[in-house]
């Protein structure tokens, strides 16, 4: 039978497992693909979409407002963090539109 300690010490290790794990899977790199299609094809494409959202968003977030005073403003990172998320949206909308999918990248064995 474990005692109180053990319990402890395995409860620990295992909440530091799942982290290490979600850790892990967070960092695996994707990459778009469709059937029939290069991946200098699909590198093209995805320039030309992030070229696209790019333009879109700072039509929503031409320039940041600073306000008064500016060190207060972007602190959870404002105008700047919203036209970012705005064109990472609009760039996998784009491809996802053009029939792309964002899959793992099978590692490579050497």
């Amino acid at each position: 039978m474990e005692t109180d300690a053990e319990d402890r010490y395995l409860s620990i290790m295992r909440r530091a497992l799942l982290a290490l794990t979600l850790v892990a899977a967070g960092c695996t790199p994707m990459a778009y693909t469709r059937p029939g299609v290069t991946a200098e094809q699909a590198e093209v494409e995805e320039r030309e979409c992030r070229s696209l959202a790019a333009r879109e968003s700072f039509f929503n977030y031409p320039y940041p407002y600073l306000g008064y005073p500016h060190h207060r403003r972007h602190r959870g990172g404002g105008a700047f963090l919203d036209r970012m998320m705005s064109e990472s949206n609009l760039s996998d909308f784009c491809m996802r539109s053009r029939g792309y999918s964002l899959q793992p990248v099978p590692p490579n064995p050497f």
